[in-house]
């Protein structure tokens, strides 16, 4: 899927220079589908 992957390459270059962590909780969210909310055991 194309724009999956420009998502994931976006999220990369954000996150360049920060802990792995900030790219993991920002591809958990992206998981998420509407109506569930972000987990309080991850975060």
């Amino acid at each position: 899927m194309a724009g999956s992957e420009s998502w994931e390459q976006e999220t990369e270059a954000l996150c360049h220079g920060y802990p792995t962590e900030f790219a993991s909780y920002f591809h958990y969210c992206h998981s998420l589908r509407f109506g569930l909310s972000v987990s309080q055991v991850i975060v």
